[in-house]
């Protein structure tokens, strides 16, 4: 009798202890941060610098890591179509001048058969009063001045027209030149050059072929991050997370403040069959002042959560329940 009271009396102890254990467990709050990866980047977007015009590579004046100002020349592309066009421009200029130049002479030669003609019939007039010669011979001589006078009237109009050509062909070619000048490819800021065309003068390059990336400079940094979609429920936009960079900082331990101010409603997967590999675009604000080191687009960066409180038994029911809804998935 006595060794059944004990083994009551255990089993209650037992029960009293497991019953406490879990109520224990069901209270006691435990800090629960999580932890996943990101990199900084600009807040607006890289600029993509790309060409112009089909042509040939004749200079390139920067490199990536190069400091840029803006209107700064990039690169020199030799567009050797517009300059076969402005070649042509150039002879046809030349040949026209050389036609000017005879119809100067041409029309100064009728100017003066012209002259003889008209002193020619002043003369005749005189002698058709004085009746020393007839009518018929007047008439032919102003038939003879109005035929030199037309010619004369045909090379002037020559002239100008040739005139007004070499007029056109010059502002053509001035505005060639003035094109040529803008396939001098620039940059449209202040930034950073983080990429360029692998190429050397003489290369060819196309139309709409990237030449560059730039990163614009006096940009806030921002840090995008992949969370991961089993941990949405605990980040919130608007909560203040920490931020850790383990590749720059000198100092590991280190942790920064920043503020969550974006995550995507929809959540996305590199693989689309892959949904434990699921996540939600994460966007996070921080201050440079609060770090003691220089900060720069494309850093890895560390994001760690602690604004979640989780019981004991929440660690040991979820991995229980999160196993039991992949085996009713598969």
């Amino acid at each position: 009798m006595t060794n059944s009271k004990y083994y009551l009396y255990s089993l209650i102890i037992i029960f009293v202890f497991f019953l406490g254990s879990i109520i224990w467990a069901a209270f006691f709050q435990l800090a629960s941060g999580i932890s996943f990866s990101g990199f900084t980047k600009n807040s607006s977007d890289i600029v993509e610098i790309r060409n112009l015009v089909d042509g040939e590579v004749e200079n390139i004046f920067v490199s990536p890591g190069d400091k840029v100002t803006k209107g700064q020349i990039l690169v020199e592309i030799k567009n050797n179509k517009l300059r076969d066009h402005i070649d042509k421009l150039i002879n046809t200029k030349s040949i026209l001048l050389t036609q000017k130049e005879l119809l100067i002479d041409q029309n100064q030669i009728l100017q003066k058969r012209l002259s003889i003609i008209e002193e020619t019939n002043k003369n005749l007039l005189k002698l058709l009063k004085k009746g020393v010669i007839t009518k018929i011979e007047k008439d032919n001589s102003d038939l003879k001045l109005l035929a030199a006078e037309n010619v004369l009237n045909e090379g002037k109009q020559a002239l100008t027209d040739i005139e007004l050509k070499i007029i056109e062909i010059e502002t053509e070619t001035k505005v060639a030149r003035i094109q040529m000048k803008d396939y001098d490819v620039r940059s449209p800021m202040q930034g950073t050059v983080l990429s360029s065309i692998d190429t050397a003068p003489g290369a060819r390059v196309f139309h709409e072929q990237q030449l560059f990336e730039i990163v614009p400079s006096g940009e806030k940094l921002i840090i995008e991050a992949n969370l991961p979609a089993d941990f949405r429920d605990r980040v919130n936009e608007g909560d203040e997370i920490f931020i850790m960079f383990p590749s720059v900082d000198i100092n590991r331990s280190s942790r920064y403040p920043a503020l969550v101010t974006f995550i995507s409603a929809d959540k996305s997967s590199n693989n689309s069959k892959n949904t434990d590999k699921a996540f939600f675009k994460l966007r996070a604000s921080f201050s440079n002042k609060d770090i003691g080191f220089n900060i720069q687009s494309g850093i890895p960066v560390m994001l760690i959560t602690n604004n979640a409180s989780r019981t004991l038994l929440d660690f040991i029911i979820e991995p229980v329940l999160a196993n039991f809804n992949r085996g009713l998935r598969g």
